[in-house]
């Protein structure tokens, strides 16, 4: 499928925001990183009481994996949505056949 020249700009944009975001959250990681080993160094260690109600709560771990296998099951939903929409919409855009006149609509013509 060729690409039109306004996707294709369009598509070097979404790779440089892309590439944008990925050094940004490399940077916060690096900080974020940073002060969790500071704060780690300066708090002393705490004997946390056991409670049987914190093994029905989910790690961190747990809510991110779960939430993005979520969302992607969502965004994949809304893509064969949208390219359906797509579909049904087409007769009445430019990529439509042309239409050719009936023999009727020849005749009254």
């Amino acid at each position: 499928m060729s690409t039109t020249p306004i996707m294709t700009t369009v598509t070097e944009y979404e790779e440089k925001v892309l590439e944008l975001l990925a050094k940004v959250q490399d940077e916060v990681l690096t900080y974020v990183k940073q002060a969790v080993q500071v704060i780690d160094e300066r708090l002393p260690e705490v004997e946390l009481p056991e409670l049987p109600v914190l093994d029905q709560v989910p790690t961190l771990e747990e809510i991110v994996t779960t939430q993005f296998a979520f969302s992607k099951k969502v965004l994949a939903n809304q893509e064969k949505f949208a390219k359906n929409v797509v579909k049904a919409v087409k007769p009445l855009t430019r990529d439509a056949a042309p239409k050719t006149k009936s023999k009727a609509a020849t005749k009254a013509a």
